[in-house]
């Protein structure tokens, strides 16, 4: 029988966000009766898997440090939340994510109240017997999480999607080191209470299960993509997705590589806006700019595409920023039946993951990319296809996520 989970997240149960779609996909075999969630952004949950939401954001926060009875409400008619374009001046300001922001919105929730009676009331009446926590990189969601499963007296199960922990860098802002080791603290706290993690990856499974010595499960993202009808070789080399942590000079390599093969040019979709690296992305360096699409148009592009790369930096100061990260795309690009060039270093989790299971084309230094007119090959492409088809089957179908899901969690009540 199903237990009763309360899902604490700062994205609430969609189908247009990254973490909406994944914790669709992880409940998406419950009964949605048995689902609760509070989340803490203005946006519009669209769930097939969770019926009952409570929405607590920093505007109610705000609010309630200068005297309003803004403490967050039930959502029971999901028409009556405002469209997430319209964002408070709140909301604003928090979406700039510098050391600072970091500092005063988590100051902020610590001062406003947002343990209050009607929280309460909505998680007593849910009555749940376990809390999945979808973890970011805000202490003050921790506290939250940690604070109603010692109240409940419940266990709780910490989901890890990006690694906030043991990526560092250096910075002259006092703002970085005092957020960080806040957040190094209440993330110790929390994971000293917790039954069990889920993870994104092998790798961050290893080395955070050593870390904090608890049991873990990998969790990989379904995906909604069908498979393409058919396969065209001649069509375009495509990329989608963001062009930092050294990415946008790793498709700069790529397209010039390709230019000088004679081979297509590389087709790049990104809503990217900085000109330092939107200016990279010129047919001189063997690409063609396209800008934002929506991800309709994506799913469509990709099908009719002849590759679709995925990029990742070889230097250190970047690897060790995604090192444990998993793309969110690569379950896309597994399914959509259209063969995959992976370019970047072997110790990033998204490259080591398509390496190691044959998975893509993959270049793991830049000396190889002298070799990618190999690939253009049917017989290697029909290869690589198959084993990422059979990749997508092991790990990433909605039943395996579920299930995996379900077997921690009856393993923590």
């Amino acid at each position: 029988m199903d237990k009763r989970v309360l899902v604490i997240s700062h994205n609430c149960f969609n189908k247009t966000n990254n973490m909406g779609i994944t914790l669709n996909s992880y409940f998406c075999r419950w009964d949605k009766e048995k689902i609760a969630q509070i989340f803490f952004v203005n946006d519009i949950p669209d769930s097939d898997c969770c019926s009952k939401f409570y929405k607590l954001t920093d505007k109610n926060i705000f609010d309630t440090i200068f005297g309003k009875k803004s403490y967050g409400y039930e959502v029971k008619n999901l028409s009556s939340i405002q469209n997430s374009a319209q964002l408070s001046f709140a909301t604003k300001i928090a979406r700039n994510r510098t050391p600072f922001i970091y500092c005063i919105r988590n100051l902020l929730w610590r001062m406003g109240k947002w343990n209050n009676e009607k929280l309460w009331r909505f998680i007593d009446d849910f009555n749940p017997e376990v809390i999945y926590y979808a973890s970011g990189d805000y202490v003050f969601s921790y506290k939250i999480a940690l604070f109603i499963a010692k109240k409940k007296r419940i266990p709780l199960i910490i989901g890890c999607f990006d690694d906030f922990y043991i990526s560092r860098k250096f910075s002259f802002n006092p703002f970085y080191y005092l957020n960080r080791l806040l957040f190094k603290r209440q993330t110790k706290k929390t994971f000293f209470y917790c039954s069990g993690f889920t993870s994104s990856s092998e790798l961050m499974l290893k080395d955070y299960s050593a870390i904090f010595n608890k049991k873990g499960f990998t969790i990989y993202k379904s995906s909604c993509y069908e498979k393409a009808e058919s396969y065209n070789l001649h069509g375009d080399i495509v990329y989608a997705g963001n062009l930092g942590y050294g990415r946008a000079t790793q498709l700069v390599n790529l397209g010039r590589f390709l230019k000088k093969k004679g081979l297509p040019l590389l087709h790049v979709y990104s809503g990217e806006v900085r000109v330092g690296l939107t200016k990279l992305m010129s047919e001189n360096n063997g690409i063609v700019f396209h800008g934002r699409v929506s991800g309709n148009e994506i799913e469509m592009i990709i099908k009719k595409a002849s590759f679709i790369v995925h990029v990742e930096s070889f230097k250190k100061n970047n690897i060790k920023r995604v090192k444990y990260s998993l793309s969110t795309k690569i379950a896309d690009y597994l399914k959509s039946g259209i063969p995959i060039i992976a370019v970047g270093a072997n110790d990033v989790a998204s490259i080591n993951y398509l390496y190691k299971n044959n998975a893509a084309f993959c270049f793991l230094n830049e000396d190889s990319l002298k070799e990618i007119d190999n690939i253009f090959n049917k017989d290697k492409i029909n290869k690589v296809v198959g084993n990422a088809q059979e990749l997508y089957k092991l790990n990433h179908t909605e039943s395996d996520n579920s299930q995996k899901m379900k077997v921690l969690i009856n393993l923590s009540v």
